[in-house]
């Protein structure tokens, strides 16, 4: 019961702590954060789903942490029925106002019935999580998938934030590979004065925590580095954020994980 209650207390501090640092600062990322997401992440994720669902007119899809809802309205504009949640008033609110059926719930306990959608996606949202409410919130993916659903998320890649530290002042930001195994397996990222907590975990233990579930692993997809990255980057106001984005000519941003219930 002891370890249940601090793995609940652990889940819900991530929560408390990921939600007040994006209550913050939610517009300012969201207006920064748009050129990568709209014309790399974003294309990536709808990609995937389109190859596996095909058409995408009518499908219920559930956006899990949509932030302000950008991912959502790509899928809408392409026939889906989409959805999404998120921890995050301010980002809930945002994405209300532009029409979008979006509700404020955490990823580890989805307000939906079994199998209710299609396809679930979902972009760099489980590395705010703990090991177990990672886990968690695949399962609930699982629940809420029809047999034969998609899941497509993005994952903060575990070698680039855990080994490939950034350091904008070494030309090729040269990995530290015995971080790797850092004990606490996780990260502090600081953006825009707020602090946040990734937990990151290893290729292995990802991929054994979706076969574990049930999923089908359809594939696995690491990060490509955009052709128009410059052109991308010259549309970033932060210089921060442009540094860290030009970054990703050296080391993976991310990995994609595709899943079939």
């Amino acid at each position: 019961m002891s370890n249940s209650r601090n793995v609940e207390e652990a889940i819900s501090k991530s929560i408390e702590d990921t939600r007040a640092a994006y209550e913050q600062v939610a517009v300012v990322y969201d207006v920064i954060s748009a050129p990568f997401q709209i014309t790399v992440t974003y294309p990536k994720i709808i990609s995937v789903v389109r190859k596996l669902l095909g058409s995408l007119y009518k499908k219920k899809i559930l956006d899990v942490g949509c932030g302000s809802g950008t991912l959502i309205r790509m899928l809408n504009e392409q026939g889906a029925e989409c959805s999404g949640i998120d921890l995050t008033p301010a980002f809930v609110e945002l994405a209300c106002s532009r029409g979008l059926n979006v509700s404020e719930a955490s990823m580890h306990k989805l307000p939906f019935p079994d199998k209710a959608f299609d396809a679930i996606v979902s972009n760099y949202a489980l590395n705010y999580l703990p090991a177990e409410g990672q886990r968690l919130a695949l399962q609930e993916n699982f629940r809420v998938l029809h047999s034969g659903g998609v899941m497509v998320f993005s994952y903060m890649h575990p070698f680039f934030m855990r080994a490939g530290r950034y350091d904008p002042t070494l030309l090729h930001y040269p990995s530290l590979i015995e971080d790797y195994f850092h004990p606490e397996r996780q990260e502090t990222l600081r953006l825009f004065d707020q602090t946040f907590i990734l937990h990151l975990l290893d290729w292995p233990e990802i991929v054994n925590m979706v076969l574990k579930i049930g999923f089908r692993l359809q594939e696995l997809i690491d990060a490509e580095i955009p052709e128009n990255l410059e052109e991308i980057i010259s549309g970033i106001k932060d210089e921060r954020i442009a540094q860290f984005i030009q970054s990703f000519r050296y080391n993976p941003y991310a990995i994609f994980i595709v899943g079939i219930k």
